[in-house]
C-alpha cells in the first residue's frame, strides 16, 4: 500500500524495476486521493493501509478514509474495478457508521483459510468476522455488540504520542476511559492469523 499516493503498487521480482500495476490510479504517474473525484467508486482508493490474499488470489484492500474495505479479482491489471465491498451500501459510499454492516477507518484485514476475512475496524474499537457474499459482518470483537464503540485504554500515553488525543482521535484524557482487558481493544490497527488459525491483533492504543 502506497497509502499518501492514494494506491496499492505490484513489484515484481527481482524487485529492482519498479512497479508494473496500480490499484486506485488510472495510471503509475497518478496519485490523487479518489483519483480526484468528490465521492469514491470501485476503482478508487483514499489512503490504503492493509493488504491481505484468500486462498482463491483475491486482494483484499482496508480503504482507510473511504470507510471501506475491497476485493479485487485476479488477473490484477492497472485501474482495475473492485468486485466487492465491505462497510457500504455501494461502492459510491463512504459513510462512518457503527453497525453490523458498517466501518470507521478499517487499517488492517487478513483472510482466513476458512473463507471469511477479518477487519481491523480502527475507529470504531473493534475486529470485525465478515463472510464473503454476505451483507453484514457475523462477528464482533473487542465491543460487546455491533451498535458500541468506546476505547479501552490503560492510562498513560503511548510512545511517540505528545497527548492523548492524537492516539485516539477523540478529547478523551486517559482517566475517562475504563482499564483494558481480554475482550476490549482501543484502536486495532492490523492483524494476522498464525498456522493454528488464531487471530493476532495490534492494539494500539494499549
Amino acid at each position: 500500500s502506497d497509502t499518501l499516493n492514494h494506491r496499492v503498487l505490484r513489484i515484481p521480482p527481482p524487485y529492482t524495476l519498479g512497479a508494473d500495476l496500480v490499484l486506485g490510479q488510472a495510471d503509475l504517474t497518478s496519485g490523487v486521493g479518489n483519483r480526484g473525484g468528490s465521492q469514491p467508486a470501485a476503482n478508487t482508493l483514499y489512503f490504503p493501509r492493509g493488504l491481505a490474499f484468500d486462498a482463491a488470489g483475491n486482494l483484499y484492500v482496508a480503504d482507510i478514509y473511504n470507510n471501506r474495505v475491497l476485493r479485487f479479482t485476479p488477473p490484477f491489471t492497472t485501474g482495475e474495478a473492485a468486485t466487492a465491498v465491505f462497510g457500504q451500501a455501494s461502492f459510491a459510499d463512504s459513510t462512518v457508521r457503527t453497525t453490523q454492516d458498517g466501518l470507521n477507518a478499517p487499517t488492517g484485514v487478513v483472510a482466513h483459510p476458512d473463507g471469511y476475512i477479518f477487519i481491523a475496524d480502527r475507529n470504531n474499537n473493534r475486529v470485525v468476522r465478515w463472510t464473503p457474499g454476505a451483507i453484514e459482518a457475523d462477528l464482533v470483537l473487542g465491543q460487546p455488540d455491533f451498535e458500541t464503540t468506546p476505547a479501552f485504554y490503560s492510562g498513560g500515553l503511548p510512545p511517540n504520542y505528545e497527548t492523548y488525543a492524537e492516539c485516539v482521535e477523540n478529547p478523551f484524557t486517559p482517566v475517562e476511559l475504563p482499564l483494558p482487558g481480554p475482550s476490549k481493544l482501543s484502536h486495532p490497527v492490523d492483524l494476522a492469523i498464525d498456522g493454528a488459525g488464531n487471530l493476532l491483533v495490534s492494539d494500539v492504543c494499549w
